[in-house]
């Protein structure tokens, strides 16, 4: 991408952008805003790069399937900084190095970790808006959190492979905490861990 640029097709388009791209957070130095787009269980390991970028008033936008992310993302780097995004409708893939294609040009879903819409939400929301996304603020965005992680339990259970503690694992513990059981959940979790256990990308 240093070399080449990044190219991105598909709904919005077909572009090729320069930007600086780089796998060491320490070349880059201090942002206005901070991403983190990764896998949940990538999180961690991302807040804790993303250390290397932080100013005295860097944002840091956390964005995932399931629930969790936002909250180690907090734990490592202060929930005073965290923002929460939900995304969806993009159907992104990669085609090839550099090269990313999205089937999709949906809504970006924004808030506070906790709280109200505030000034400084509305200002990351013009940030993508300025980019060409549409975006959307809300005053409480678990329940978005939550409504895309109902979607993922009911079509994405099966094929949530290295996902599933966030996404279909999740709901136990959170049923269990208001005096619920979720049996299909549990057994869905069990089918897809078991899968995980037998291609051995899980060790317990």
């Amino acid at each position: 991408m240093r070399a080449n640029g990044l190219r991105l097709e598909g709904a919005s388009g077909d572009r090729t952008v320069r930007l600086h791209a780089t796998t060491d957070a320490k070349e880059v130095g201090p942002c206005d805003l901070v991403i983190i787009a990764t896998k949940v269980m990538h999180v961690a390991q991302a807040a804790e790069a993303t250390k290397a970028l932080l100013g005295k008033d860097t944002l840091v936008l956390s964005i995932q399937n399931g629930l969790g992310g936002p909250d180690t993302a907090a734990r490592v780097l202060g929930r005073e900084r965290v923002l929460v995004g939900v995304v969806g409708g993009f159907g992104a893939s990669m085609k090839g190095p550099g090269h990313a294609h999205h089937n999709g040009w949906e809504l970006v879903r924004l808030g506070e970790f906790a709280g109200p819409v505030s000034p400084r939400l509305e200002k990351i929301a013009e940030v993508w808006r300025s980019g060409g996304f549409k975006v959307k603020c809300f005053d409480d965005i678990d329940q978005l959190v939550w409504e895309k992680l109902i979607c993922n339990v009911c079509y994405s259970g099966t094929c949530a492979i290295t996902e599933i503690d966030a996404i279909n694992g999740a709901i136990p513990p959170a049923a269990e905490a208001v005096g619920g059981t979720a049996p299909y959940n549990e057994v869905i979790s069990g089918l897809v861990r078991g899968k995980e256990r037998r291609m051995g990308v899980r060790k317990s």
